[in-house]
């Protein structure tokens, strides 16, 4: 990137100065159960005038089931809406400067909400573009308009599944965040490309559980195909229906297997992850490595099942601490310093994905000789976007699916969220084999 864009320099002077201050999955449901937009159609026109402005749109989650997710990432965004603004904006490939403007509505995590606001924002705000609002329901409403409209949006942590809406939606939607499909897939790369040859043969002797709603089937399911690829010896997969109250039966199989199951998956979500792991140790199945679903990211999971929480896996789209080079926008610590100044307390993962949305759209402008042509700026997305960010690697397939960007792995180890994987970004060695729960 040439010297005059805004890069690494600029968000450098930002964030020096905030030191010095202090501081999915969607259903296979018909669109239409989401959100059906008006027949009205209006002329979209860009009017030119003495100072270039970008308009972006999006709704958040900032009260109802969703809201820290929707608060925290709509800080992720606005922070960097802040820094390029005072960084003196986006060099865009037409030769002009953009400022950017961010309109953005509450949702109430409730996708009927998030079509018709979408709707607003194209047709009454007259954005340019869109960002997404958080998780797939919420998400998937905004897909009918705009395909309607013909924009361009970028997705943050919502997601669906490829193998059912890349080759339909590709044109409309780019994805910043892992798609659920590809949740498990670290843990199982981990497992096959260093316990297994380092640490453990028998560790290929696996089971993969997970529920029956949109994202757990969705993570299982992707999982399950991703371990017969790479050669996993699958000893029990099995679907359980997501609201049960008793996974002892499906649990009972893993503890029955012969050979022993080694590592144990759960595509599952908070409530299911304390069940399968409390399960697990009244059940005394002592495989060597548990990870109970997506739950076990959270302290309040492993309070929840305490004293049980230590050397299970986790993972995450970002973490504090797990450091990668920066080719583009600010580091890990200057993004940290910067939102800390900025909010008063240290992001999440959900911040750090709102940020990077900014920079996915930043970066295509700044490449993008029609900057203000969705079809354009979707193409140049397509072939020219690929960087390595706090956040870590952005690449997107042709269907905007995010492909560059991996889970990290993380294992409780003594009340702390450690990174275990993948080497280039880990801060601690794997704990292998989980003592037994007896042991404890």
């Amino acid at each position: 990137m040439s010297d005059d864009k805004i890069g690494r320099r600029k968000y450098l002077k930002y964030a020096g100065a905030a030191v010095a201050v202090g501081a999915i999955a969607a259903a296979g449901y018909g669109l239409s159960n989401y959100y059906t937009p008006s027949d009205q159609i209006p002329s979209m026109t860009t009017p030119v005038g003495e100072k270039r402005k970008v308009k972006i749109g999006t709704t958040r989650p900032l009260t109802g089931r969703d809201a820290i997710y929707g608060r925290n990432e709509l800080n992720g965004t606005m922070l960097w809406v802040k820094m390029i603004n005072e960084a003196g904006g986006i060099k865009a490939g037409d030769g002009n400067t953009y400022e950017v403007e961010l309109i953005h509505y509450n949702d109430e995590s409730k996708p009927e909400n998030v079509g018709r606001f979408f709707e607003k924002l194209i047709v009454e705000d007259k954005v340019d573009y869109l960002f997404g609002p958080v998780s797939g329901p919420l998400g998937m409403a905004t897909v009918p308009v705009v395909m309607r409209y013909n924009k361009l949006e970028f997705y943050g942590t919502a997601s669906y599944d490829p193998a059912q809406w890349k080759s339909e939606y590709g044109e409309y939607v780019v994805h910043v965040c892992t798609n659920g499909n590809a949740y498990l897939r670290s843990m199982i790369d981990m497992t096959m490309d260093y316990i297994v040859p380092e640490l453990d043969p028998n560790a290929k002797n696996m089971a993969i559980i997970h529920g029956d709603d949109i994202f757990r089937n969705t993570a299982g399911v992707g999982g399950y195909e991703y371990a017969k690829e790479r050669g996993v010896n699958l000893l029990v997969y099995e679907k359980y229906h997501t609201d049960t109250t008793d996974l002892s039966p499906l649990l009972s199989k893993v503890k029955a297997s012969d050979p022993e199951v080694s590592i144990l998956l759960a595509g599952s979500g908070y409530g299911d992850a304390i069940l399968i792991t409390r399960q697990c140790e009244e059940l005394d199945i002592n495989v060597k490595l548990l990870y109970p679903g997506t739950g076990t990211v959270t302290s309040e999971w492993y309070d929840a099942v305490s004293p049980y929480g230590d050397y299970i896996l986790t993972n995450t789209q970002w973490e504090i601490g797990v450091i990668y080079d920066v080719d583009y926008g600010p580091t890990h610590d200057e993004y940290i310093a910067a939102y800390v100044a900025e909010y008063g307390y240290e992001p999440e993962y959900s911040s750090a994905i709102g940020f990077t949305q900014g920079l996915a759209i930043q970066m295509a402008m700044e490449k993008c000789a029609e900057p203000m042509n969705p079809k354009s700026l979707r193409e140049t997305v397509r072939k020219e976007v690929e960087f390595k960010g706090f956040y870590g690697h952005f690449k997107t397939d042709e269907y905007g699916i995010q492909i560059g960007h991996q889970v990290a792995v993380m294992q409780w180890q003594n009340g702390i969220k450690k990174c275990v994987w993948p080497p280039e970004v880990k801060n601690a060695e794997l704990l292998y084999p989980m003592p037994k729960w007896s042991e404890r």
